[in-house]
């Protein structure tokens, strides 16, 4: 893989939607279906990230939050793949961030029930 680019096969979009809108269950379909052309899709969340807090995490939407996507694929091919696809795409008017991310990012919002959505 590319200099800089981690072997992962968990992969985050970012700049999908507006924040205001959040995430619904027809964006982690769309995005299912999108990312399925490019291999096997284990799993689908969408959670808020925002940086009202000091950790850098806020829950209440608004100013500084962004609607993230992480979509879990059974092998780093199909990760590799569908980044080198989605980044930089447009999609709904907006330029879509595509990279990959490590798993213990995915594991970390598996198990946060709040403001998340898991399809």
């Amino acid at each position: 893989s590319p200099a800089g680019t981690l072997s992962s096969r968990v992969l985050q979009l970012s700049n999908l939607v507006d924040p205001a809108l959040g995430a619904d269950e027809m964006l982690c379909s769309e995005v299912r279906s999108e990312c399925a052309r490019f291999g096997s899709v284990l799993g689908v969340l969408a959670f808020e990230e925002g940086a009202a807090q000091s950790d850098g995490w806020s829950w209440e939407g608004g100013s500084g939050s962004e609607v993230k996507v992480l979509v879990l694929f059974v092998g780093e091919e199909g990760a590799a793949a569908a980044r080198s696809a989605l980044d930089g795409r447009w999609f709904g008017g907006r330029r879509v961030r595509a990279e990959a991310v490590g798993e213990s990012l995915w594991l970390k919002h598996r198990v946060k029930p709040e403001k998340k959505s898991e399809w």
